[in-house]
C-alpha cells in the first residue's frame, strides 16, 4: 500500500467537502479524479501534499516511498537554467558522483598501497552504483523528456527567470517525470501543453512504472492513462 486515506473530513467555509472519504492507491496503480468545478479535487491534492490540514481523518503514506506532486506555483531559483534544473532531479546520483571524484582523488594523493586498494574497491562500487542507477543516461533521460514536453524549444540554458508561468510549469512536470517517484500526483498536467505533447505525456505514463494520481478535466486523456476512475 503506497497510501490509505481513511474517514477524511474537511469543512470549507461551512460547505462540507469531504465527509468520511476514504480510497487507496497501491503500487502501480493509476487513478483519476473526476468531479464537477468546486467539489475539492484540487483541495484533496493539497492536503496530500500538506498545504491543507483535514479536519478529521487518517492520511499514510508506506515508509520510505518517494512522493512527487505538480506543484504549479512552486518556487524556483530563477538564475538556474532550464538544463541545471532538469539536472538537479537527479541529485542523489550527483552526490554519489562526487562521492567517486573524492574517492579517487584520494587515491592519488595517498601513497598507502592498503588505502590506495580500499579506496579503489570503494570507487569500483561507486561506478557500478552509478551504472545500475542510471547516472551515465542522465543526458539522454533529460533530453527525452524535454523534448517530449517541448522545452527544448525554449533553449536548454534558458534561466528559469525568462520563462513564463506556462512555460516554467512544464520544465516543473519535466523535473517530476525525471525524478521517477513511487507516486507522482498531478492536478491538471495537461495544461499549457500542446495536442502532440499530451500524447507524448498519455505514452510516458502508460509506461510509467509507478502510481499516480491524477486530476484532470480532460477526459480524454485520463481514458487513455488511467485505470481506475475515483469521483
Amino acid at each position: 500500500m503506497l497510501l490509505t486515506v481513511e474517514h477524511l473530513q474537511l469543512t470549507f467555509d461551512r460547505k462540507p467537502l469531504y465527509v468520511d472519504a476514504s480510497f487507496r492507491i497501491l503500487p502501480k496503480e493509476k487513478i483519476g479524479l473526476i468531479g464537477a468545478n468546486g467539489v475539492g479535487k484540487t483541495t484533496l491534492i493539497e492536503i496530500l501534499s500538506g498545504k491543507i490540514i483535514p479536519d478529521g481523518g487518517r492520511i499514510e503514506f508506506a515508509p520510505q516511498i518517494k512522493v512527487g506532486y505538480l506543484d504549479q506555483q512552486a518556487k524556483v531559483d530563477k538564475s538556474l537554467t532550464i538544463q541545471k534544473y532538469l539536472e538537479s532531479a537527479f541529485k542523489p546520483l550527483w552526490e554519489i558522483y562526487d562521492q567517486l571524484n573524492a574517492a579517487l582523488a584520494r587515491i592519488n594523493q595517498t601513497k598507502d598501497k592498503q588505502e590506495q586498494m580500499r579506496l579503489a574497491k570503494t570507487s569500483a562500487n561507486l561506478r557500478d552504483e552509478l551504472e545500475v542507477k542510471g547516472f551515465y543516461t542522465i543526458a539522454s533521460d533529460i533530453a527525452k523528456v524535454a523534448s517530449g514536453l517541448g522545452i527544448t524549444n525554449y533553449g536548454m540554458n534558458t534561466p528559469l527567470g525568462k520563462l513564463s508561468g506556462g512555460q516554467k510549469v512544464k520544465v516543473i512536470l519535466a523535473k517530476l517525470l525525471l525524478e521517477q517517484p513511487d507516486l507522482i500526483i498531478l492536478d491538471e498536467p495537461t495544461n499549457f501543453l500542446d495536442t502532440v505533447h499530451v500524447d507524448w505525456l498519455v505514452k510516458y505514463l502508460k509506461e510509467y512504472k509507478g502510481a499516480f494520481l491524477i486530476v484532470s478535466h480532460h477526459q480524454g486523456f485520463l481514458n487513455e492513462v488511467v485505470n481506475v476512475i475515483m469521483e
